[in-house]
């Protein structure tokens, strides 16, 4: 089972991004794939699972 901690003022603002990757079982590299609608911070998780990836 996957889990997800996030701590911080606007977390909720990026908490759906990793429910919905939860539900689709995604990987780090899809997430590093997407495309995130401006402006959010969940544009910045593609850059977040680079490092991840590497």
């Amino acid at each position: 089972m996957a889990r997800v901690t996030l701590v911080g003022y606007e977390a909720v603002k990026i908490v759906h991004v990793f429910l919905d990757l939860i539900e689709a079982r995604a990987t780090w590299q899809l997430l590093e794939q997407s495309v995130h609608i401006h402006p959010t911070y969940g544009e910045a998780l593609p850059s977040l699972a680079r490092l991840f990836t590497q």
